[in-house]
């Protein structure tokens, strides 16, 4: 059986949604210097009425009160998310913690950490 494949559209969008939402916050909120957003992924749903963001904050101890000033402000970004979208309907925005990428960097921190050690104990 073959997996059902995105649309090409859908796809678009999302990759859209992903680079002007990335460009909006960086616009719009001021951030503390070493902080580092990043959009990680864009699901839309087939009827392009809602959308999910995810978001990476570095570094770990930012991303509480990032991400809360971020859910502060959402309506204003997504305010001007729908500026830059030419679409039948704009997508009601959630945003979503995505912490693969933070769990990516605290596995190579702790790996770090055991190759140091192995080479010190030989």
């Amino acid at each position: 059986m073959l997996a059902k494949r995105k649309p090409h559209r859908l796809s678009q969008i999302n990759d859209l949604i992903q680079l002007k939402f990335a460009e909006i916050i960086t616009q719009e909120l001021e951030l503390p210097e070493g902080v580092l957003v990043t959009v990680t992924q864009v699901k839309t749903s087939a009827d392009l009425r809602h959308a999910r963001i995810g978001l990476s904050i570095y570094p770990a101890e930012s991303v509480e009160p990032i991400f809360a000033l971020i859910r502060r402000n959402l309506r204003s970004l997504k305010f001007q998310l729908h500026q830059h979208l030419t679409l039948k309907f704009a997508p009601d925005v959630k945003v979503y913690l995505d912490r693969a990428e933070q769990q990516g960097f605290e596995l190579e921190a702790i790996l770090d950490k055991i190759k140091r050690h192995g080479v010190e104990n030989s």
